[in-house]
């Protein structure tokens, strides 16, 4: 669940970089007790390059990787993307630690 936090913490700093009552002090007054504060703070200005827009770039290629990995999980663990399922066994068949270190190295190694 954890692998989402990113992505979504990209799309939260865009939000915050692009607000503009914050960064350029823009409002719009309220005529009735009823109606709400607009905030021009609409998705329409995503394609404004600003401070901002790297933010909402990554956030961008971040979500389609998730739904590429999401889609196509089973065609990239055979073109060999990702992780296998499998475990691995590996012997390498080397010596005994100190079997194959020298004794004094090996004296040093203990002390330290």
């Amino acid at each position: 669940m954890l692998k989402y936090a990113p992505v979504f913490l990209l799309f939260n700093g865009y939000w915050m970089l692009s607000n503009q009552q914050i960064f350029k002090n823009t409002w719009s007054y309220v005529d009735e007790k009823t109606h709400t504060m607009l905030s021009g703070h609409i998705i329409a200005n995503a394609s404004h390059i600003g401070p901002a827009f790297p933010l909402f770039f990554m956030a961008i290629c971040a979500t389609v990787l998730l739904i590429i990995k999401k889609v196509f999980a089973a065609y990239l663990q055979q073109w060999g993307f990702t992780m296998s399922k499998k475990n691995i066994s590996v012997d390498e068949d080397l010596p005994n630690f100190f079997d194959a270190v020298k004794l004094s190295q090996a004296d040093e190694l203990i002390e330290e």
